[in-house]
């Protein structure tokens, strides 16, 4: 995921920007775990440079962050290639999806 995020953002730049603005990347690690996830979400929310978070790679991980992410006077947006609980799309604010929920690849695979 990182690898695609440094290729998409350094094609965008190459290109221009985004309205003029370059793009660059804040690496973060969860670890996994709900505690850092937590702090993370929090750290990022609270920078105003961060407009969007692509990330966190678990569900688990990915349910706190959203809370966070979602708390205060400036929702910041996440999308998450890898997280598939079908909470993240009731527990998001604004509402989103995740990008493979768990009930789709239920019916697929069973």
């Amino acid at each position: 995921m990182r690898q695609a995020a440094e290729l998409a953002v350094g094609e965008v730049n190459a290109g221009g920007g985004v309205a003029g603005r370059r793009l660059s990347l804040k690496i973060m690690d969860d670890s996994g775990s709900e505690d850092v996830a937590v702090r993370v979400a929090t750290a990022l929310r609270d920078d105003p440079d961060v407009v969007a978070v692509i990330g966190h790679m678990t569900s688990t991980a990915s349910l706190v962050a959203i809370r966070v992410y979602g708390a205060g006077s400036r929702p910041v947006a996440m999308i998450s290639p890898s997280a598939s609980s079908p909470d993240l799309c009731a527990r998001a604010s604004p509402p989103s999806s995740p990008v493979s929920a768990d009930r789709w690849w239920r019916k697929i695979l069973t």
